[in-house]
C-alpha cells in the first residue's frame, strides 16, 4: 500500500468518483491533494529519536 500524500490522494479521489461525486467537487479534492503534496515534498520528518520524552 502506497502511504504517500500522493498514493493516499489518488485512492481518495478514485473513491469519490466511485461514489458519484460530482466532478467538479473531484477536481476541487485533487487539487488540493496536489498542494499538500508538493508542501509535502519539501518538508522534513525528524527521525522519531527527536519527539520521544526523555527518560
Amino acid at each position: 500500500m502506497d502511504t504517500t500524500v500522493s498514493g493516499i490522494g489518488a485512492v481518495v479521489v478514485a473513491e469519490l468518483r466511485a461514489a458519484g461525486y460530482m466532478e467538479s467537487t473531484v477536481g476541487q479534492y485533487a487539487k488540493t491533494i496536489k498542494a499538500l503534496t508538493e508542501f509535502a515534498s519539501g518538508v522534513s520528518i525528524p527521525p522519531a529519536w527527536v519527539w520521544s520524552s526523555p527518560r
